[in-house]
């Protein structure tokens, strides 16, 4: 999940808290929801000027993707190397959304990082 704390001094700092669901920060579906909806919020609050992203586990910043979520997609979902170029899928976007909205955007990296968390980051 996603603890999200506002500041007065226009500081939103988001906290990943996937550790209790799968015993590691995990990008699952749900955390990757929660996160879209913090960057769409964040993107159209004009009071957030700093947007932190940070980890709740001090070992593993970010694992990957959640595989079994992934395998449990319909084909219909899944991009094809030929096909990534003109569809941009939802990860594509909300990524776009961040580099695009004009806040400052940190990742407070502690701990390791693997796969999609790579990207996250």
């Amino acid at each position: 999940t996603m603890k999200v704390t506002q500041h007065s001094n226009g500081v939103c700092v988001a906290t990943m808290c996937a550790k209790d669901e799968v015993g590691l920060n995990l990008l699952t579906g749900r955390l990757f929801r929660e996160f879209a909806d913090v960057v769409e919020h964040v993107a159209v609050d004009d009071s957030v000027r700093v947007f932190v992203l940070r980890s709740s586990d001090e070992d593993f910043w970010m694992a990957h993707f959640d595989l079994h979520a992934i395998m449990k997609l319909p084909p219909s979902a899944i991009t094809y190397p030929g096909d990534r170029e003109l569809t941009p899928n939802t990860w594509h976007i909300l990524c776009d959304r961040l580099r695009n909205m004009p806040k400052a955007t940190i990742a407070e990296v502690v701990g390791r990082c693997g796969g999609g968390g790579n990207e996250f980051c």
